[in-house]
């Protein structure tokens, strides 16, 4: 992949972005919140979540996949921590385990678009019509998804579907036009676009 390519991107698996499936534990207190100064080793399910999303934000990945491991191991249909397991393994580097947690949650929860989303955007680097087409779930799920609208876009630009390319990126930058920035020179957009 060329770093134009990768400068074009939008809503990449970036570095500490808000983890999905947190609203699943709401209420849940963090591992360590009160009086006591001395960590808490996380035990119950929702303490081993928050503590999962804790580590994924002060980039602990490592730490993060532990738990979201554990999360998974106790209950193979949990989405969320399939999903964030998918965010550490990503920022860990380790493409493969990525896709596959991905694929565990998008299996569980098949409108699950966060893992839809990242799943494409590792698949973009091994099979691009495989991204194009996970991309296309994305929108089917979720039509006014501009990161995916825009994603997509700059990937059928790129493969030499120009018009639809051009505008799926008028139709992203038309609903959000701090989008217009990362488009790449040479790229023609709609006079409709932002």
């Amino acid at each position: 992949m060329t770093a134009h390519a990768i400068s074009a991107r939008v809503g990449r698996v970036t570095r500490r972005a808000c983890c999905v499936g947190a609203v699943a534990l709401t209420g849940a207190l963090v591992a360590g919140c009160g009086s006591s100064s001395a960590p808490v080793t996380p035990t119950t399910p929702a303490q081993k979540f928050s503590a999962g999303l804790a580590a994924l934000t002060q980039g602990k990945d490592q730490q993060a996949a532990t738990y979201f491991k554990e999360l998974v191991a106790a209950n193979p249909r949990d989405s969320n921590a399939e999903y964030n397991l998918g965010l550490a393994e990503a920022y860990l580097n380790e493409p493969a385990a990525a896709e596959a947690a991905y694929q565990r949650a998008i299996a569980i929860d098949p409108k699950m678009t966060s893992a839809l989303y990242n799943l494409a955007d590792l698949q973009e680097a091994h099979d691009p019509q495989l991204a194009i087409a996970t991309l296309r779930r994305v929108l089917a799920i979720d039509p006014n998804n501009t990161s995916a609208q825009f994603n997509l876009g700059y990937w059928l630009e790129q493969r030499g579907k120009i018009a639809e390319g051009e505008a799926l990126l008028g139709k992203a930058i038309a609903a959000d036009p701090s989008l217009r920035s990362r488009v790449p020179a040479g790229i023609k957009l709609p006079a409709s676009a932002g």
